[in-house]
């Protein structure tokens, strides 16, 4: 039994809980914004952009603030979709490539703009991705049926 926890743990992806890379951290006029995008690695299809602004003198987190992002490439150009939750967005980039992101930050009269460019890779086969939940079940009735064959040595625990 051992064993087969250890190969069902060794087959399985690890789980990532709220993963993403920083793609901008920058200071412009009252405003600390950092850009967080998930999947790791940005691939073609869903994005999760988070924008955190904060106080530029204090650090505090101003949740208040109006968040305007846009994605642009050759091909394209995405602007921000529906809000998942605060300042959080799910956006879909059509194609890979280089994406630049600009972000426009506004609070009572004070704006500022920030800018920065993102590399798209291309879009994933979801078999890829959910392979090892496909084939872990027929593993563990395929290692079921060998230990339960007749004749296989009864072993006790």
């Amino acid at each position: 039994m051992k064993q087969i926890v250890i190969l069902a743990m060794l087959l399985c992806q690890s789980a990532h809980a709220d993963g993403g890379v920083v793609c901008l951290h920058e200071a412009s006029g009252a405003f600390l914004v950092t850009l967080i995008v998930a999947p790791v690695p940005l691939t073609a299809g869903p994005v999760d952009a988070t924008v955190v602004v904060q106080d530029r003198v204090t650090g505090a987190l101003l949740a208040d603030t109006g968040v305007e992002l846009t994605f642009r490439n050759s091909n394209a150009i995405v602007r921000q979709a529906d809000r998942a939750r605060a300042n959080t967005y799910r956006i879909e980039l059509p194609t890979a490539g280089r994406w630049a992101v600009s972000v426009r930050i506004s609070r009572d009269k004070a704006t500022a703009e920030f800018a920065t460019a993102i590399q798209v890779g291309e879009r994933k086969s979801r078999l890829l991705t959910v392979w090892p939940l496909l084939t872990l079940p027929w593993l563990m009735i395929a290692l079921w049926l060998i230990a339960s064959r007749p004749g296989a040595p009864l072993r006790r625990v």
